[in-house]
């Protein structure tokens, strides 16, 4: 449940106060664009997290059994040219879960891509609120006159 918790909190939540920060009048603006800016870095830094974590999970593989009850991470001291990614040869070490190697490499290959967007897509939204901040966004509308039509 907490993993849950901490993906609500690292996406959802700077998601919708994102889209909530808007408001009417100049100075509302701003504190919105600012307020924007923060919410959009607390998001690239999960997204951020996530690739870390998902390139760790690539490199070291999954926890296995490698024959007799025994459960290890059998791929964590091999050497990056030896890596099992790039030699399916070496899968029929894991015993037992099935497939679980296969699941590694899916879950955390969708991980990574997921979690790169993710912080790319952040990143252009501090881009975007910081020029909103510092640039100002609102206009002073014209009063026309109305008797001159």
């Amino acid at each position: 449940m907490s993993g849950q918790a901490g993906w609500l909190t690292k996406i959802l939540l700077p998601a919708f106060m994102m889209l909530g920060a808007g408001g009417e009048g100049c100075c509302t603006n701003r504190c919105g664009m600012l307020l924007s800016v923060l919410f959009a870095a607390l998001g690239a830094s999960g997204g951020i997290y996530c690739v870390i974590i998902s390139f760790l999970g690539l490199i070291f593989g999954p926890l296995c059994d490698i024959g007799n009850e025994v459960y290890v991470y059998p791929f964590r001291n091999d050497s990056f040219a030896d890596n099992y990614l790039f030699n399916q040869t070496m899968w029929s070490i894991c015993k037992k879960p099935e497939n679980i190697i296969l699941w590694n490499v899916v879950l955390f290959s969708l991980l990574l891509a997921i979690g790169t967007l993710e912080a790319i897509l952040c990143l252009i939204q501090v881009v975007n609120g910081l020029s909103g901040f510092v640039c100002g966004t609102c206009l002073r509308k014209k009063k026309t006159d109305v008797a001159g039509m």
